[in-house]
């Protein structure tokens, strides 16, 4: 008796094949489940209704690679519902992410949407990473740092670049132009938590000044670091 998964048009279905006597197989279906992306797809455009794709996630880590997929489908909704639910599933138990981290920095982590990629910014700063992988994570980070006018994408930035520069003063030194020319902003929540963030890191009475940064961020060879 071996049970075969069967993906048919909006289920996952678990069948059991059986081979009575005479050769013939029967099938009997012992469970169905939705797959995620009817779950996200439709309904208000700015309400989640992700709540059952979390749970699902955490009661069957295996189906992450499930979810992922739908943080890169064509509808931008779902995109946006399923990055949200990959990030509340980090934050609950980063270990079902660290499987897909490579997926994360390779492919999510190119999305130009604002709503996919401050919950990027804020899974790499909850995820295991090893030292190639944080390196690359950095540079993820700074980039939206850099490019992004979302307050939103600036503040978990802000956050996780500030989690990785913590005990890398080279880092600390690299990413404090960039902090410092946030403290400008006209936006007053993105100039007071630019001015946060650079207090906690020790940055606040220190003068900013261009950096090489080529190197900033970048572990020892064959270093694993967590996050």
């Amino acid at each position: 008796m071996t049970p075969t998964t069967v993906h048919v048009c909006r289920f996952v279905c678990v069948v059991v094949v059986v081979v009575v006597d005479d050769g013939r197989e029967e099938r009997t279906v012992v469970a169905s489940r939705p797959m995620f992306r009817e779950e996200l797809v439709g309904g208000p455009k700015r309400e989640l209704h992700n709540a059952g794709v979390v749970s699902a996630v955490l009661a069957e880590p295996s189906r992450v690679g499930e979810l992922f997929d739908c943080a890169l489908d064509p509808d931008e909704y779902v995109r946006m519902r399923a990055a949200d639910a990959l990030e509340k599933v980090c934050h609950q138990d980063p270990a079902i992410v660290a499987p897909i981290c490579g997926r994360v920095l390779a492919e999510l982590a190119a999305s130009d949407q604002p709503s996919v990629q401050w919950h990027v910014a804020q899974i790499l700063g909850q995820v295991p990473l090893d030292g190639r992988q944080r390196w690359r994570a950095v540079q993820v980070v700074r980039r939206y740092l850099e490019t992004s006018g979302d307050w939103i994408v600036l503040s978990h930035s802000m956050d996780t670049l500030a989690g990785f520069a913590e005990h890398d003063p080279s880092l600390r030194r690299a990413i404090d132009p960039s902090l410092a020319r946030l403290v400008g902003d006209p936006r007053k929540a993105v100039a007071k938590h630019a001015r946060r963030i650079r207090e906690r890191l020790g940055l606040a009475d220190v003068p900013s000044r261009p950096v090489d940064v080529r190197g900033a961020g970048a572990p020892p060879s064959g270093s694993t670091l967590f996050c």
